[in-house]
């Protein structure tokens, strides 16, 4: 019995590297996602050039647009998992924004972190447009802009078919864990 199912973690092992092979060459047949690695590091490098002034300005904004209260809602979304929008209100979000020390916690955000709720809610970022954004504040139109290519690479092809694969080789450390284990009763 311990034999065939060895056997038979074996060949789910070989089906899942076939898997693997399979989203490598897609996802090397997908276009080149340079465009999106400047996209992004030129959204670093606005957020690193936000003066202190700007960022004060939010903190003091007493009755925001809606707009503003949008975006820094989403920016609180990314940096909490536990956040929840539609408990908040804009004094809560002015605790975060108000230490300064979110923007560098976007610095070093992990994209792959982000979980699905969070995805959900980040997408609501598409109500509003670039123009409106930038009426509002340079820091407003700043943070819109990193939050829409934060969501960009999250849907991107070559973002979805990393995440298959990290999932799959995890499975095959599971599997040959297993494997592992009935091959030391056999013994």
């Amino acid at each position: 019995m311990i034999p065939f199912r060895i056997n038979h973690i074996n060949q789910i092992i070989l089906n899942l590297n076939h898997q693997i092979q399979v989203y490598t060459i897609q996802n090397t047949e997908q276009t080149n996602c340079q465009s999106l690695i400047e996209e992004y590091n030129n959204a670093l490098d606005k957020l690193y050039k936000l003066n202190k002034e700007d960022l004060v300005e939010l903190k003091r904004t007493r009755n925001p647009p809606t707009i503003l209260v949008k975006v820094i809602i989403i920016i609180c979304v990314l940096l909490d998992h536990s956040f929840k929008p539609e408990q908040q209100s804009w004094e809560e979000c002015q605790k975060i924004i108000g230490n300064f020390n979110y923007v560098n916690s976007l610095h070093s955000l992990d994209i792959g972190k982000i979980n699905e709720s969070q995805l959900t809610y980040i997408k609501t970022i598409r109500q509003i447009s670039e123009v409106q954004a930038s009426k509002i504040s340079n820091a407003c139109s700043t943070f819109y802009q990193f939050i829409l290519v934060v969501l960009q690479i999250r849907e991107s092809k070559q973002y979805i078919f990393k995440r298959k694969i990290e999932l799959i080789e995890l499975l095959i450390k599971q599997a040959q864990k297993h494997q592992t284990f009935l091959q030391k009763m056999i013994e």
